[in-house]
């Protein structure tokens, strides 16, 4: 088993934060990875049920209001990837929690 990583894409707005870490989840998806996708429920930019890059770049997330959501979604999950993390009240002590049990985590924030 592969030693879980933690990586996280943070800069300013524009920056290709997201779209760095659609391309990461991507390279674990072709790795046969079990992968989930999660985005604040309050983010309804672009797109209710997906996460959206500003060039248009999409993928179907999991909405969550809280950490907690997080955690209980992705038991079943090798890699764990969040959008706009900054959103989501309570999400880093379940990244964390993800993490300390082997679990891959991509935070765009």
């Amino acid at each position: 088993m592969n030693s879980p990583r933690l990586k996280i894409f943070t800069g300013p707005m524009f920056g290709g934060k997201t779209t760095k870490m659609l391309a990461a989840l991507e390279r674990y998806q072709y790795q046969n990875k079990k992968t989930m996708l999660f985005k604040p429920s309050v983010d309804k930019r672009y797109s209710e049920e997906k996460v959206v890059t500003h060039k248009g770049q999409s993928h179907t997330s999991m909405l969550v209001s809280t950490g907690s959501g997080i955690l209980e979604r992705a038991q079943e999950a090798e890699v764990v990837a969040v959008d706009e993390m900054f959103m989501i009240p309570g999400s880093a002590s379940a990244v964390i929690t993800l993490f300390k049990q082997g679990k891959t985590i991509l935070i765009s924030t």
